[in-house]
């Protein structure tokens, strides 16, 4: 197996900067979470505000220091951020949450494995992937390894990530076990206490724990860190769970200027269609209805919901669906949010549907309904028809 670790060291500070300006961004400014310090921009850290201090001893140091509190669920946006590296990458992609723990950088893995021989080669697909980060405009640390744990701490080695920018193949046995050798114990995944009991002994580099006699490991630290370092060399699998993407999808438009016309709303409808249609293409999910909501000045005024039984490369048949329910509805207020969201998204196999009698009847009993209300619309003009829909 051949994972990449993809650390995120500054996202707490990003996840509330993002929308700053260049002038506000310029200011000393500090991420907290339980009155000690997680994150500080280039302005607070040249005063030497640094993660772990409390906000006293920050504020001491830079007293013009702007406090904003740490906000996981903004975080939480790694979600969002698998599915655009998987979109284009179609690789396996799993989240730890040991830094949940202290404050530890969120971190993304994806086990590569052959892939990138699909695509385009492996410096193809590194750049693919660094592209993709790049246009999200969050910074990254990258390390490839063996293990998860191998390649988490290879992202923390300069030497490796510079190497990872112009190799062309994967690295050799020799060469991820020379790197984990010649790592400082500092930065293994341990707790203080394990830390100080390292330097203690003498064991300031990792490449001195691994060639150490287990018997006189064994004295020092419990069987929990010494599997740890097992994994680290490769002697023991590391059993990594799969992250799974939720169900579900989720779109919304603001108007700046409120929309009182189906006709401006259609245009709309069907921009958010063609979105979500490329977002669940992408993972092979499909909804059975697709439920739209309509609000004004923040509060819903309307709903209505259109079946999806129709492949997802039919947008037009979805948006004659659509057109038709919109012409249901009166405008009281003007529309000020179009939101899309799917939570019963499933698998489906439209060629299995297509070849099933019974599904492929009521698919062409659909399409010649739809057919006959356009040309009644044709005829009679689409008032006339405004009431009629298909259910």
């Amino acid at each position: 197996m051949l994972w990449l670790c993809i650390r995120f060291p500054k996202l707490p500070l990003e996840a509330l900067t993002c929308a700053q300006t260049p002038e506000e961004r310029s200011q000393p400014l500090a991420i907290v979470e339980k009155q000690i310090i997680v994150e500080a921009n280039k302005a607070a850290f040249e005063f030497g505000v640094i993660a772990g201090l409390s906000i006293t001893r920050a504020r001491q140091l830079c007293p013009g220091l702007q406090i904003l509190h740490r906000n996981r669920e903004r975080e939480l946006q790694l979600e969002e951020l698998a599915q655009q590296v998987l979109s284009s990458s179609a690789m396996i992609c799993i989240k730890t949450e040991k830094y949940e723990e202290g404050y530890r950088h969120p971190q993304l893995y994806l086990e590569l494995g052959n892939r990138f021989k699909i695509h385009g080669g492996f410096r193809a697909l590194l750049h693919k992937i660094q592209q993709e980060l790049a246009q999200m405009d969050i910074r990254h640390r990258m390390g490839l390894s063996h293990s998860p744990s191998a390649a988490l701490l290879l992202s923390q080695l300069p030497e490796h990530r510079r190497w990872l920018q112009q190799t062309h193949t994967p690295p050799t046995t020799q060469q991820w076990k020379q790197w984990i050798s010649h790592a400082p114990s500092k930065l293994l995944e341990c707790d203080n206490k394990t830390l100080e009991k390292l330097y203690s002994s003498g064991f300031k580099h990792v490449g001195q724990l691994l060639s150490a006699p287990l018997s006189k490991l064994g004295k020092y630290f419990d069987r929990s860190f010494l599997d740890y370092l097992a994994r680290l060399n490769g002697s023991q699998q590391e059993q990594a769970t799969c992250y799974s993407l939720s169900p579900r999808f989720a779109a919304e438009l603001f108007f700046p200027r409120p929309i009182s016309h189906n006709e401006q709303l259609l245009y709309t409808c069907n921009l958010l269609l063609r979105e979500q249609s490329q977002q669940r293409q992408c993972h092979q999910l499909h909804p059975q209805r697709l439920h739209w909501q309509l609000q004004s000045n923040g509060k819903p005024i309307s709903h209505f919901n259109t079946e999806a039984l129709f492949s997802q490369t039919e947008i037009q048949e979805l948006t004659k669906e659509t057109k038709l329910q919109l012409e249901g509805i009166s405008f009281k207020k003007p529309i000020h949010l179009l939101r899309l969201p799917s939570s019963q998204l499933t698998s489906q196999n439209f060629e299995k549907l297509r070849s099933n009698p019974r599904e492929n009847k009521l698919l062409n009993k659909k399409r010649e309904s739809q057919k006959l209300i356009d040309k009644l619309k044709e005829r009679l003009g689409y008032q006339a028809v405004s009431g009629i829909f298909i259910k």
